[in-house]
């Protein structure tokens, strides 16, 4: 908890001037995730990528390497050839370290998002995700 307006007002000068005290949550970052995903999913439509919705239940690593990935779907299972894959699981992630038979020492540590309006305009549209 921050209470020095002074060190308030020099290290987050976005912050309304009157601001009293600040709680500084830190490691956990300046980024919106969500609005990062849209964005590089936007980019990679423009350059010809589509989304395959479904569920990873498999990964053929014959060789000891990854060779490809089986996505259920809606409209049945799709086997897609890859020599890469990217495991970006989130809170699923041991998951498919466990359809690579990796045992990698992962924790969780859960964070917590909130909007509300600010119709005064307390917070200027410019300022970082605070």
């Amino acid at each position: 908890m921050i209470r020095d307006r002074a060190l308030i007002r020099r290290h987050f000068p976005y912050l309304c001037a009157d601001t009293m005290a600040v709680a500084h949550a830190r490691r956990c970052g300046w980024l919106s995730a969500q609005q990062l995903g849209m964005t590089m999913l936007d980019a990679a439509r423009t350059r010809g990528a589509t989304l395959l919705s479904g569920r990873m239940t498999k990964i053929d690593t014959t060789g000891g390497r990854v060779n490809s990935v089986r996505v259920e779907t809606p409209n049945g299972a799709v086997t897609l050839a890859t020599p890469v894959l990217v495991n970006a699981a989130g809170p699923f992630a041991s998951a498919v370290n466990a359809m690579l038979g990796v045992d990698l020492p992962i924790s969780l540590e859960g964070h917590v998002k909130i909007t509300f309006a600010d119709p005064r305009g307390a917070m200027p549209r410019a300022a970082p995700l605070v």
